[in-house]
């Protein structure tokens, strides 16, 4: 019987690059004496900060907390908080895109291909020419939409995406078809308007 080994994991990787980011972080708070600025934002910051075990364990990422944070009970524009899930999800997806190669996860690699190039040309096509179009009511609207699909389709199939071991079959010309339409399509009409 010949039994294959898990691939070794790398996860210093991710966390030099933890290391990288605070250090980063606190070099720039420093260097431009934004102290006060962080002591008087902390409801905001400690709001994301519990906030993001929950955007963290969805594929939405940050965006998902950092946006109802901002524009419902902070009362800031839309577009700010369009915006600032862009920059939030700007660190956090890369950081856990760091985490999922560090640890060797069986990605479903020519869907996720097609997904990047789509959403390589859907993102700034849809932030320059769509999201500018959209008033704050309706940013608001087709988040809530987004978000409570979202949530209403894992509670419809968790059972489905806990239960899920291994890899599925797959057919690599289908899916990153698929994967390229996927993400064009969302982040030309949906990631471009609300920043998830």
């Amino acid at each position: 019987m010949n039994i294959k080994a898990p691939p070794k994991r790398h996860l210093w990787v991710w966390f030099l690059w933890l290391g990288l980011f605070y250090t980063a972080w606190l070099f720039l708070v420093q260097m431009d004496g934004h102290w006060q600025t962080a002591k008087d934002h902390w409801p905001m910051a400690l709001a994301m900060a519990i906030g993001s075990y929950a955007a963290g364990s969805t594929p939405m990422g940050g965006g998902t907390v950092g946006f109802p944070v901002l524009v419902l009970l902070f009362d800031m524009p839309a577009t700010l908080g369009r915006d600032f899930s862009f920059a939030v999800q700007s660190i956090g997806m890369v950081s856990a895109t760091i985490f999922i190669l560090a640890r060797r996860q069986p990605l479903a690699w020519s869907m996720l291909k097609g997904a990047v190039v789509g959403g390589l040309i859907g993102t700034p096509i849809g932030i320059i020419f769509f999201a500018p179009l959209i008033p704050d009511l309706w940013i608001k609207v087709t988040f809530a939409v987004l978000w409570g699909s979202f949530g209403v389709l894992h509670l419809y199939r968790i059972g489905e995406i806990a239960g899920h071991v291994g890899m599925t079959e797959f057919d690599e010309h289908w899916d990153h078809r698929v994967g390229f339409v996927l993400g064009l399509v969302a982040c030309l009409l949906a990631v471009s308007v609300t920043g998830v």
